[in-house]
């Protein structure tokens, strides 16, 4: 023990010092100041490269960002109309001021939260059977995200696992700052990440025989992530904030334009950690209507809820809404 603490300190520690030395002497203060694909050498040239990896379609950044704005204005008409059918009294900053601080919308542990979203992914397992012939072998189970990560990590990731190791795939759920975990979109994240989303086709896709190595152990962004958007119940509470946050975040804004910030316009509610995620991964973020063939647009009359979502996990997501 001693020996190790020795050689900690006299070599991994000047060593992390050394490094922090140059992070704060030479990289940083030689960073440029903007954050956009644009300015690196053939900048705009990688950025139509990455959109065409990403979304598979022969788009420009212009045209998807286009298609951003044009998603949130068409949610946030939605969104008005559910306001009104449910009889609010206010103005439509008043009723997201409502859904942000009011007690009821908000688990008051983290334990409460993790099992929230237990029940809704166990519930939705005895669904599947009845609505995939093939389902994987690999298990998943419901985890935090580590304290060492939540502050700055998403609200939630399915993390998979090897094939053929000893360890299920995993659903986190970031139980780090229960005031921005809202339970209304608890239903859209937990099957979005878990099942029928991420974890149901990431372990088939490994599990698949039969296939070159590179389709099963590799994924398309359009894909992966069309496949969890379709994995989202259309009507469950939070469903429309959700496809804001997808509308309102491709990476064609930050990524392709001479942008040092996020833009004030339009009005979206992503957080931080989106936006530090878009600007590192250029290209990556998709309006929902471009990750896809067909479009998700919905009315704001109403609609009959999936026949997937069981009556239980459907009547917990709105009511505990609105």
């Amino acid at each position: 023990a001693s020996e190790g603490a020795r050689v900690i300190i006299e070599s991994v520690v000047p060593a992390y010092e050394g490094f922090l030395a140059f992070m704060l002497d030479e990289y940083i203060p030689a960073a440029r100041a903007t954050i956009g694909a644009h300015d690196l050498p053939n900048g705009r040239e990688y950025y139509q490269h990455q959109i065409q990896v990403f979304t598979t379609l022969d788009l420009t950044a212009e045209e998807i960002h286009q298609v951003g704005l044009d998603e949130v204005a068409r949610i946030k008409t939605e969104m008005e109309g559910i306001i009104e059918g449910l009889g609010f009294e206010g103005t439509f900053a008043d009723f997201l001021t409502f859904l942000r601080t009011d007690p009821r919308f908000y688990a008051d542990s983290p334990e409460e939260l993790l099992k929230e979203a237990s029940f809704i992914a166990k519930e939705m397992d005895g669904k599947l059977p009845s609505l995939f012939r093939t389902l994987p072998r690999l298990p998943y189970g419901v985890n935090p995200v580590p304290d060492h990560l939540a502050p700055k990590y998403t609200g939630g990731r399915y993390v998979g696992a090897p094939l053929g190791g000893t360890s299920a795939g995993f659903y986190w759920v970031n139980t780090y700052a229960l005031e921005s975990r809202p339970l209304y979109t608890l239903t859209s994240l937990t099957l979005h990440e878990a099942v029928p989303g991420h974890h149901l086709q990431n372990a088939l896709r490994q599990e698949l025989e039969g296939l070159p190595d590179f389709r099963r152990f590799s994924s398309n962004s359009a894909f992966g992530e069309g496949w969890g958007l379709y994995a989202s119940p259309t009507r469950c509470g939070g469903r429309a904030g959700w496809s804001s946050i997808r509308a309102c975040t491709p990476s064609a804004g930050p990524g392709s334009r001479p942008w040092t910030s996020w833009p004030p316009t339009p009005p979206c509610h992503s957080t931080r950690s989106a936006q530090r995620r878009i600007a590192t991964s250029p290209g990556r973020a998709r309006p929902s209507r471009t990750s896809s063939g067909s479009s998700r647009s919905r009315s704001s009359g109403a609609e009959p809820r999936p026949s997937w979502v069981t009556s239980s996990t459907y009547e917990r997501s709105t009511t505990r809404s609105f």
